[in-house]
Order: C-alpha cells, then sequence, then structure tokens
C-alpha cells in the first residue's frame, strides 16, 4: 500500500473514531443532564391536581392533562351552546382557548378540585380588551355559608386597571395589586395566586405584586364548577385567550414562579415541565447545569436587581437571565443544544480541518 493510501486510511481510521467519541461524549452530557432533570422531577408537582393546557384544538372536552380526571367542557354543557369560546393555535404554547364576553370553560361538580390549606393557580393570559370593572380568568367553589355574597369565589380576577384581586375562602379578600395586566396588546401575562394556609401571594410575569393575609382554611359548604372566564354568576367576563392553566394543593414556590415565567418565556416549556424543578434544584445547590427545552441553564451570581422573578438578555444573544433571590443570584443561558446531525456535521468538520493540517 502507497504512503498516500496509507495516510488516507489512518485518516479515516482517526475520523470515525473521534466522530463516534464525540457522539458518546454528546451523549453521556446530555444524559447527565436529562438524569439530574429526572431526579429533581421526581418529587416536583406531586401536589398538582388539576392541569389543562388548552390543547385539544376541536370538539367539546376539555381535558385535564394532569391525570387527576378534572376534565370539563366549553361553554355550560357538555353540548354545544351559546357560551362556547372558541379554540385557537396562537396560545403561549401551542393552542389556547378564546373567549369572548360571556364564553366560559366548565369544570363540572364531581371534580377533586378542593384544597384546604393551601392553593396555587397559575396560568397565562392575553387579554383583549377589559369587559367590565373585573374579568374572572379562573375561579374555584364557593362557601355561601362563610360570607353574605355568594359570588366572593376564591379565584384569580384581573381589574380593569389591569391590577390583579384574589380571594381565598371568599371572606379572605386581597387589594388590587399593581397595573401589569395589559389588554388589546397582544400580549401574554403569567398570572399566578399561591396560599400557603398564613399568606396569599399574587404574581404577574413572575413577580409577587402583593400578599396578604389570609389564616383561615377553606371550608366547602357548596361545591359548585370550577370556572374559567366568568363567575358562578355568569359576570366578570373575560374577553382574551387562556392557556396552560394549573392548580396546585400546595404554595408553589417564589422560585418555581419565576422560572414556570422564565423559561416558559425563553425556553418555551410548560409549568409541567421537569425542568422548573431542575432549576429550583440547581439554584439551591448554588452550582450546576440543567436542560431547559434545546437550552442549557445553570447558576449564577449578580444577574441583575434583586427583584425575585426579574428576567433579561435574549436566547439569541445567550445572555438571558431569570434572578430567583435578592441579591440577584438565579440561574443564566449558557448554550444551546444543536440539533444530532448539526452537532455531528460540526464535528466532522473540524476534524477534516485537523486531518488537513495533519497531511501538510
Amino acid at each position: 500500500m502507497s504512503q498516500s493510501n496509507q495516510n488516507t486510511l489512518s485518516s479515516s481510521i482517526t475520523l470515525a473514531n473521534t466522530s463516534a467519541q464525540i457522539r458518546r461524549i454528546a451523549m453521556t452530557r446530555l444524559a447527565l443532564v436529562t438524569l439530574v432533570s429526572l431526579l429533581a422531577a421526581s418529587s416536583s408537582h406531586a401536589a398538582l391536581i388539576g392541569y389543562w393546557n388548552f390543547d385539544a384544538g376541536s370538539g367539546q372536552t376539555v381535558a385535564d392533562n394532569s391525570g387527576n380526571g378534572n376534565s370539563g367542557f366549553l361553554g355550560t354543557s357538555a353540548g354545544a351552546d351559546g357560551g362556547d369560546p372558541s379554540w385557537s393555535t396562537s396560545g403561549q404554547f401551542g393552542g389556547a382557548v378564546d373567549l369572548a364576553a360571556g364564553n366560559r370553560v366548565t369544570i363540572p361538580t364531581g371534580h377533586t378540585l378542593l384544597p384546604t390549606t393551601s392553593l396555587s393557580q397559575v396560568g397565562w393570559v392575553n387579554l383583549d380588551s377589559f369587559t367590565g370593572v373585573w374579568g374572572s380568568a379562573i375561579q374555584y367553589p364557593f362557601t355561601p355559608g362563610s360570607h353574605t355574597n355568594p359570588f366572593f369565589e376564591n379565584g384569580i380576577y384581573i381589574q380593569n386597571t389591569g391590577g390583579l384581586h384574589t380571594r381565598i375562602d371568599g371572606t379572605q379578600a386581597s387589594p388590587v395589586f399593581g397595573t401589569a395586566v395589559t389588554a388589546g396588546s397582544n400580549n401574554w401575562h403569567m398570572v399566578a395566586v399561591t396560599w400557603d394556609g398564613a399568606t396569599g401571594r399574587a404574581y404577574v410575569d413572575g413577580q409577587e405584586v402583593g400578599n396578604f393575609a389570609a389564616p383561615t382554611p377553606i371550608a366547602y359548604d357548596n361545591v359548585s364548577p370550577v370556572l374559567f372566564g366568568v363567575n358562578a354568576g355568569g359576570g366578570e367576563t373575560l374577553d382574551g385567550r387562556l392557556d396552560d392553566f394549573a392548580m396546585y394543593d400546595n404554595a408553589v414556590s417564589a422560585e418555581g414562579i419565576a422560572l414556570i415565567n422564565g423559561l416558559g418565556r425563553f425556553a418555551g416549556i410548560t409549568q409541567t415541565d421537569s425542568a422548573i424543578a431542575s432549576g429550583e434544584a440547581v439554584f439551591g445547590a448554588t452550582s450546576g447545569t440543567f436542560k431547559a427545552g434545546k437550552q442549557i441553564w445553570a447558576y449564577g451570581t449578580s444577574l441583575g436587581a434583586g427583584t425575585v422573578g426579574l428576567t433579561g438578555g435574549s436566547v439569541g444573544a445567550l445572555d438571558a437571565f431569570i434572578v430567583l433571590d435578592g441579591a440577584g443570584n438565579g440561574v443564566q443561558l449558557v448554550g444551546l443544544i444543536p440539533e444530532p446531525s448539526t452537532a455531528l456535521l460540526l464535528g466532522l468538520g473540524l476534524l477534516g480541518l485537523v486531518s488537513r493540517r495533519r497531511r501538510k
């Protein structure tokens, strides 16, 4: 065999071996990141009691994607009626439900959405307009034995000033917090209310906008349907789209809320993705990395002002971040995961360059 052929054969063998090594290293790293995500997520969302991603796109059924059987339907009945909203393909994550004033989604009685000592309600809204003083994003069963107004339900309400309001057990009402929710601008806002048995907290776009004392457990004197878009009397209607709503029987942490919002925007993942728990685990350990969609995130320090939930940067510039404590620490985007074919081509290109340089 000529020296030229021997060099070619040697280069080919080296190229194949190194390509295989690159693939093994990439797969090992990805497996480790995935393992961390799975281990951290093993207890994540254990308190999830209802989850509606609104991705059906057709039909009357609104599935409970938590697996807890709390499914419902469009409108006021299981059949088509005048209260039906429409399905939309323009959600924050794929599909959404689009409500005109008076439309609703109903989770009928028989559901198990009955937290008593702690809860969270988390979802995304995109309002076309403010239809009145109040709009109901989600409304829990009310308790007529504990107050005089039967429409003072547990839930998330948006005032026409863009403020957020909530009630726990009807009588424990929050003030109106902030003015951050907009209408008519095609902006998605993440809205959330958490309650740990003592304090209720309201959030818009990952940041706390206010809190209030709520020490009394919820007593369900009369279990009613859970409604999206209206209150129990058919009023306080909401005009716009809803997406990715969930209910928990515990208080999601401030860090969890911030990650749901930040990773939802930057990585396009929903709140049930294991990356949320992985991000909390990495932040708690003050080190490490985790995978979110096709992105790699890492613990970071001095990312911005010390406002939990603050986000900044962009994916394109690889400088996106989410602040998770009062010192400005949190998590930051450190890399993108290429498609397997792209990674292989890049590796082959680099190896070809090295091979040519060796022959010279």
